[in-house]
């Protein structure tokens, strides 16, 4: 197999210098996401994408990925781009199995990895089987809608379930959330970005009442204003930077005023365990 060509090239935002080098992929638009600011520094329209190995920041020299050329794999915690193979992919399942990855995430943060959400809530069952492996405490992939060309969870229970693992126990799923019945996607990143905070305000106040807890995730790139240089579809760069911060803001001052507590996912999981405890598994695959 002929080696991959390793490449340095420096943030021009934060100044970090990264290493990294072009796999084979999809054929699509994949963009070198700075693995410190995360901000898009160069993209590249073909069938290879950008695998980060390492950076320099800070005095600090921090691996991803350890540098052997003869393996075209890597883990979803850190894919730096925005298209991606499916995570059923057999590689990508054991790079998740491999203990090392959860070294390498300790190491960055300085805690153990206890929960998961995969890129693009790609997920499949050989990653909930490799989490539960690996002690993990819960997985936070599945968004319990239909979104066309992506995936169709209408089948799954939109509060917190347990996984079938047949025999292998049993690990816990804290969905993203949505409104009952309807399953508006209230708790989705694209969804709040694009269509706003009042529909999404609703939606909470919904689920609140069901005496169900709200789970909506956030990327730090949608916090700051992406390069007009780069091109990106429409509906990933609408109101990114100060008009995503202004909508988390008043969507936190509305939790408060509705009297909403604000917790870590571990703390939501060892909260309701033992509520699931007796429920019936769930294999929706």
């Amino acid at each position: 197999m002929q080696a991959a060509t390793v490449k340095t090239k420096t943030c021009s935002y934060c100044g970090a210098a990264i290493k990294y080098r072009m796999v084979p992929a999809n054929r699509g638009q994949y963009w070198l996401i700075c693995p410190v600011c995360q901000k898009p520094l160069e993209s590249f329209s073909d069938s290879q994408r950008y695998e980060v190995l390492e950076y320099v920041h800070g005095g600090q020299t921090v691996t991803l990925i350890p540098i052997n050329l003869t393996k075209t794999y890597t883990t979803s915690s850190f894919r730096y781009y925005f298209y991606l193979t499916l995570a059923a992919d057999p590689a990508h399942v054991e790079v998740i199995k491999d203990p090392n990855t959860g070294e390498i995430l300790e190491r960055i943060s300085g805690a153990r990895a206890l929960g998961y959400r995969e890129t693009r809530l790609r997920v499949g069952p050989g990653i909930i089987k490799a989490l539960k492996g690996l002690g993990y405490a819960y997985d936070s992939s599945i968004l319990p809608t239909y979104v066309p060309g992506r995936f169709n969870w209408l089948r799954v229970k939109t509060a917190p379930f347990s996984w079938d693992l047949k025999g292998e126990g049993r690990l816990m799923e804290i969905p993203i959330s949505v409104t009952p019945i309807l399953r508006i996607p209230v708790g989705w990143w694209w969804f709040r970005k694009n269509f706003g905070f009042h529909i999404c305000r609703i939606g909470f106040d919904v689920i609140w009442r069901r005496g169900m807890p709200v789970v909506c995730n956030v990327h730090p790139w949608e916090l700051s204003q992406l390069p007009k240089r780069h091109r990106m579809p429409i509906h990933v760069k609408f109101n990114c930077g100060a008009a995503s911060e202004a909508q988390i803001r008043m969507l936190i001052a509305h939790g408060k005023r509705a009297g909403a507590r604000f917790l870590r996912m571990i703390d939501l999981a060892e909260s309701i365990s033992v509520d699931i405890e007796g429920s019936d598994f769930i294999d929706p695959f």
